[in-house]
C-alpha cells in the first residue's frame, strides 16, 4: 500500500492527467487480466479433438465462457474505474489546464477503454501459442495431401463422380447439357456441331467462350438487349454463338458416374494450383494402373492415416476394393455413408449393400417328352452322368452392414491449425472494439465536460431527431413512393444540419445548454455523415457501375480510417473549443 501511495503522490504532483485517469492502474490491471485471458486460452487446447471444438479460431473465444467472463470482467472493472475517474473534475472547477489536455484526456479514456475490452486478442493468442506447440505445419501440409490423394475412394456424393465434375486431361473440364426429347435438338443441343447420343439420352460438351462475350460487350450488344449481367445470362441462356463445342466421344463410357471423373479437393486449406494438379494427375495414374495390390496398399494408407486423426469407419476392406469396382472400369456403385446410421434405418440401409456373386446349381433334368422342355434343357450342359443340367444363377452377398466413414471435425481441425500458422487479419472485429471504445470514450468524455443534465437532454434531442426523421421518411414514401435513396438523403440532411447548427451556435453564443446539446449530437453525427454520404453515392451510382467506381473501390480499402480520422479531428474541434465555451455565462 505504501508503494501505491507513493506512486500516486508522484503522479499527482508531476502528471495530474495521468493521475486522474488512473492510467498506470489500469493498464496495470488490463496486462495482468490480457495475460489471465493468454493462460486460458493456452490452457484450453490439448488434443485434437478440443483443436476441432470450434467452427473457427474466434470461436475458441465468443463460442466459449471465456467471452462471458471478459465481458463481466469488463463491466466490472470499468464500473469501479468511472466512479473513481469522475470524483475529480478539473474542467469543471475551473482548474487551468494547459492546451490540448482536454483532447489527451480523451485519447487516455480511448486506451482505457481499448485495452480493457480486447481480451479475445490475448485469448485467441493463447490458443494458437498451444496448437503452434502441439503441430508442425509442413507434417500437416504432408498429410492433408494424403487425405486428398485417397478421397477418390471414399465414395462421399454421387454427383462427384458425374462427367461434369470432371477436370482432367484435357478438355475438361467442360460445360454440359443433354436432352431425352429428340425434338429438343437444335434448341438445347447445337446439331450442326459434336454431339452424343448414350443410353437413349444426348449430349453435348463445350466451354463457355468469355473472349467473344467481352468482345460483345465491347460493342454494347448485351446492352441493345438489356441486359446487365453477360455472364450470368450466357450460363443460364447458353446461346449456342458462345460455345466452343468438343468432341468426347472417346470418354464416352464415363457418363455414367466413374471414379475416372473425380476432381473435388477433400481439403483445401494450404493447397495451390500446383498441388491440384499434381492430385489430378496422381488420380489418372493410380486408377490406369487397375491394380488391385496397389489400391490395397492405398486403402492400408487411409486406416492408418484414419487411426492417426481419429476418423471413425467401419468399412472392411474386401467390401471397399469391392465398392471401388475396379474390375469393371471403376463406374460407381453406391455411396460410403459419412456417419454411423441410426438403428431404426439400419436393416432397411443393410439391403443396399452386397456384392453380386455367380453359383453352379445342379438341376436334376426331368422324364419329359414335351418339345420345349427337351429344347429349354439342351441349351445348358449336362454332368458327366448326362442325368442333371448345370445352371449359371447370380444371387446377392449381404454386406450385413452399412459402411459409413464419418470425417466431421476433420476439416475443422485443418482449417484451425491452417489459420493459425497462416493467421489472417481480423479487420472487422478490430473495427468493432475501435468504435465501441470510441463511443464509450466520448460518452464519458462528454459528461465530464458537460452535467448529467445536458446529457439526458441530449438524449432526448436524438430521439426527436429520430422520430421527425422517421415521419419524413414516412410522408416521402407516401406521396413519392418507397425510395430506399430518399431515405438516405432525408438521415444525411438532417445529420448534416446538427453539425452546421452546432457549429452556429458555438459562433453566435447561443444559449449555453443549447450549444451543449447540439455540440453533443454533433460528436456522433460526424461518422454518420460520412457513412450516409458514401451510401447515397452508391445508390446514385446503380448496379453495376457501383462495383467499377474508383472511389468506392478506395473506401473499401480505407474508407474505416478515413471515417475514424474525421470523428477524431471533430473530438478535437470540440475539446478545442469546449474551453471557451466553459467560460460563457449561463
Amino acid at each position: 500500500m505504501k508503494t501505491i501511495k507513493k506512486i500516486n503522490k508522484y503522479l499527482v504532483e508531476h502528471y495530474p492527467l495521468i493521475w486522474n485517469t488512473k492510467l498506470v492502474w489500469m493498464l496495470a490491471f488490463a496486462i495482468i487480466v490480457h495475460l489471465t485471458f493468454f493462460i486460458a486460452g493456452f490452457l484450453s487446447v490439448n488434443t485434437q479433438s478440443d483443436v476441432s471444438s470450434h467452427y473457427n479460431l474466434e470461436e475458441f473465444y465468443y463460442g466459449s465462457p471465456a467471452f462471458l467472463i471478459g465481458v463481466l470482467t469488463s463491466i466490472i472493472s470499468l464500473l469501479i474505474w468511472i466512479i473513481f475517474y469522475l470524483k475529480n473534475n478539473a474542467f469543471k472547477n475551473f482548474y487551468p489546464l494547459k492546451k490540448g489536455t482536454l483532447f489527451i484526456q480523451f485519447c487516455i479514456l480511448f486506451l482505457i477503454f481499448f485495452t480493457n475490452i480486447t481480451h479475445y486478442y490475448s485469448y485467441k493468442k493463447g490458443v494458437t501459442s498451444k496448437i503452434k506447440t502441439l503441430y508442425n505445419w509442413n507434417e500437416i501440409d504432408t498429410d492433408i495431401k494424403k487425405f486428398n490423394n485417397a478421397a477418390i475412394f471414399f465414395l462421399k456424393n454421387r454427383t462427384n463422380y458425374e462427367i461434369e465434375e470432371k477436370d482432367y486431361p484435357d478438355p475438361f473440364p467442360l460445360e454440359v447439357v443433354s436432352t431425352k426429347r429428340e425434338d429438343y435438338l437444335g434448341i438445347t443441343i447445337d446439331t450442326t456441331r459434336a454431339f452424343i447420343k448414350h443410353n437413349d439420352e444426348y449430349y453435348q460438351f463445350f466451354k463457355i467462350n468469355h473472349e467473344l462475350i467481352a468482345e460483345d460487350v465491347k460493342n454494347n450488344v448485351f446492352a441493345d438487349e438489356g441486359i446487365y449481367d453477360e455472364d450470368s445470362y450466357v450460363e443460364n441462356s447458353q446461346p449456342f454463338k458462345y460455345r466452343i463445342v468438343y468432341d468426347i466421344s472417346s470418354y464416352k463410357e464415363l457418363i455414367t458416374p466413374n471414379l475416372y471423373n473425380f476432381s473435388r479437393e477433400f481439403i483445401s486449406y494450404g493447397q495451390d494450383s500446383t498441388d491440384r494438379k499434381d492430385r489430378l494427375i496422381y488420380y489418372q495414374k493410380l486408377l490406369d494402373k487397375k491394380d488391385e495390390n496397389v489400391l490395397r496398399n492405398k486403402l492400408d494408407e487411409f486406416y492408418n492415416l484414419a487411426k492417426q486423426y481419429n476418423v471413425k469407419h467401419n468399412i472392411k476392406k474386401e467390401d471397399w476394393l469391392y465398392l471401388l469396382n475396379f474390375k469393371n472400369d471403376y463406374q460407381y456403385i453406391i455411396n460410403i455413408k459419412d456417419r454411423k446410421a441410426l438403428n431404426y434405418d439400419l436393416d432397411k440401409l443393410k439391403l443396399n449393400y452386397y456384392r453380386t456373386k455367380k453359383r453352379i446349381d445342379t438341376v436334376l433334368i426331368p422324364n419329359t417328352s414335351h418339345k420345349k422342355d427337351q429344347i429349354y434343357y439342351s441349351q445348358f450342359p449336362k454332368t458327366s452322368d448326362g442325368k442333371s443340367i448345370l445352371i449359371e444363377k447370380e444371387y446377392y452377398e449381404y454386406f450385413g452392414y452399412v459402411p459409413y466413414c464419418d470425417f466431421s471435425g476433420l476439416n475443422t481441425f485443418f482449417k484451425n491449425v491452417y489459420y493459425t500458422f497462416h493467421p489472417t487479419f481480423d479487420s472487422v472485429s478490430l473495427y468493432v472494439f475501435i468504435v465501441l471504445s470510441i463511443v464509450f470514450s466520448l460518452l464519458i468524455f462528454l459528461f465530464k465536460t458537460t452535467d448529467i443534465r445536458n446529457m439526458l437532454l441530449s438524449v432526448v434531442a436524438a430521439g426527436v431527431v429520430l422520430i421527425f426523421g422517421i415521419l419524413l421518411i414516412f410522408i416521402a414514401d407516401r406521396y413519392l413512393g418507397f425510395n430506399s435513396k430518399i431515405g438516405i438523403l432525408i438521415a444525411l440532411i438532417l445529420n448534416i444540419l446538427i453539425v452546421i447548427f452546432s457549429v452556429l451556435a458555438l459562433l453566435n453564443k447561443w444559449r449555453k445548454g443549447l450549444v451543449s446539446i447540439l455540440f453533443s449530437l454533433a460528436q456522433f453525427a460526424i461518422p454518420l455523415i460520412i457513412l450516409l454520404a458514401v451510401l447515397y453515392y452508391k445508390e446514385l451510382l446503380g448496379y453495376p457501375y457501383r462495383n467499377n467506381d474508383p472511389f468506392l473501390i478506395w473506401y473499401d480499402q480505407y474508407g474505416f480510417w478515413f471515417t475514424i480520422s474525421v470523428w477524431i479531428f471533430g473530438i478535437f474541434f470540440y475539446s478545442k473549443s469546449i474551453r471557451n465555451w466553459r467560460a460563457w455565462t449561463e
